[in-house]
């Protein structure tokens, strides 16, 4: 389960971190940053 939770929150991040990126590049890597360990 954690697992697939895992899967699903990283492709959620990289779907929406690509929508951001053509406007809001800056603002799409702080989160995905922070969200690394």
């Amino acid at each position: 389960d954690e697992s697939l939770l895992k899967l699903l929150d990283y492709a959620n991040y990289v779907g929406v971190g690509r929508s951001r990126s053509i406007g809001f590049g800056v603002v799409e890597v702080k989160p995905y940053v922070e969200t690394q360990p």
